[in-house]
């Protein structure tokens, strides 16, 4: 792969990362923590220290969360796997289990339905 390929694949990247985060935030779920394979996973407050988190190394963890309908305190929590180097297959895993009003799974397919529209100007 050369520098203008290799370029290019690590634009898509954060593309695919920034995008999928603020399609979540969208739909309610706010950043929780990083797990970048460290001893204890990393709080992040900003998109931009995600990313960061999940360029610096091989394979990290994003962890959303969102409070569960009609009872703020009680929270759903779920991840999203990012293997750099992928390219458009950043996104390797995710988990999911199934909760009455948990849209997770819905935002997910519909930003993987749309993945490949790079037209958004990030």
């Amino acid at each position: 792969m050369n520098t203008v390929e290799t370029k290019e694949r690590i634009e898509l990247e954060y593309s695919i990362v920034r995008r999928l985060i603020r399609s979540l935030k969208e739909a309610g779920w706010n950043l929780l923590e990083v797990d970048d394979g460290g001893e204890e996973p990393v709080k992040v407050n900003t998109e931009d220290e995600a990313i960061e988190a999940v360029f610096a190394v091989h394979e990290a963890y994003l962890f959303f969360t969102k409070p569960r309908e009609g009872n703020s305190t009680r929270m759903m929590e779920h991840w999203v796997r990012f293997i750099p180097g992928n390219g458009e297959d950043i996104i390797s895993d995710f988990n999911y289990s199934e909760k009455p009003g948990d849209d997770f799974l819905d935002v997910i397919n519909h930003f993987e339905s749309n993945i490949t529209d790079t037209n958004d100007g990030l």
